[in-house]
């Protein structure tokens, strides 16, 4: 599926994130920017995981008896991140 597919929920988190950010600075925690890196970040990487990566490879395989060379066509999706 298409990166906008997970735009909206992307957006959500973000803002999350920031009202987050916001009210640990009224409470005066101290990890206030490492918490909202962390919290982009997630947000961002989720934003990723919803993408489907596909590619298309063309090329040309030699030697093929008796004929010779030949076309080769791949092709690949992943919807799988780390």
């Amino acid at each position: 599926m298409p990166l906008s597919a997970g735009q909206a929920a992307c957006e959500a988190a973000i803002q999350t994130a920031f009202d987050n950010a916001k009210a640990a600075g009224q409470d005066g925690e101290g990890s206030i920017t490492a918490d909202l890196g962390k919290e982009i970040t997630a947000a961002v990487m989720d934003l990723i995981k919803t993408a489907t990566v596909s590619t298309s490879v063309t090329g040309t395989a030699a030697p093929l008896a008796p004929a010779g060379a030949a076309p080769v066509t791949g092709v690949g999706t992943s919807t799988s991140i780390s």
